[in-house]
């Protein structure tokens, strides 16, 4: 529990500084066992080399920022700490108003590209007018029919979409 106490008023920007960084050291709130301060106080801060230590460990072998994939086994780790991972309904709410309103950039068509490409495509048929496609996405384009609803039939989630039925084609 906090408890607030003004302890003075009407200092300038560089008194109400000075007076943080004394009160810091007075308390010794830096240390876990008195307070809760990582840095010294002040408007340019630098961090203690006991929390640089810290951070120096806790970020060993953390690449990702430099764009270089993690292991499997710190992907494994974090999948591990995610799953099972439940929101509240107010946490909820408030990712989503976060969300709104922000669009992301399209990726671009080189990007699209690779992503395609990434994927096995696999051939569909309609079972009721018999021509195969190449696939899902062809499929959609040729009938005017949504990806994903042909998709669910493929996979059994819909029995049909739009009238038709569609299966993925064995060549067998």
């Amino acid at each position: 529990m906090f408890e607030h106490n003004i302890i003075a008023d009407s200092l300038s920007h560089d008194e109400a500084c000075s007076l943080e960084i004394q009160l810091i050291k007075q308390y010794k709130t830096q240390d876990r066992e008195y307070g809760y301060n990582i840095l010294e106080g002040g408007s340019a801060p630098s961090i203690p080399a006991e929390v640089r230590q810290k951070m120096s460990i806790a970020m060993m072998g953390n690449q990702n920022g430099k764009g270089i994939p993690c292991s499997a086994e710190k992907a494994k780790k974090i999948g591990d700490a995610q799953r099972g991972r439940k929101f509240t309904e107010d946490h909820k709410r408030k990712l989503s108003e976060a969300k709104r309103g922000k669009s992301h950039a399209s990726p671009s068509a080189e990007t699209r590209k690779k992503i395609s490409d990434k994927h096995d495509k696999k051939m569909v048929v309609c079972v009721e007018t018999g021509p195969v496609y190449d696939s899902i996405h062809d499929c959609a384009k040729k009938l005017g029919i949504l990806a994903t609803s042909i998709c669910a039939v493929c996979r059994g989630r819909c029995k049909s979409t739009h009238g038709l039925t569609f299966k993925y084609y064995d060549n067998e």
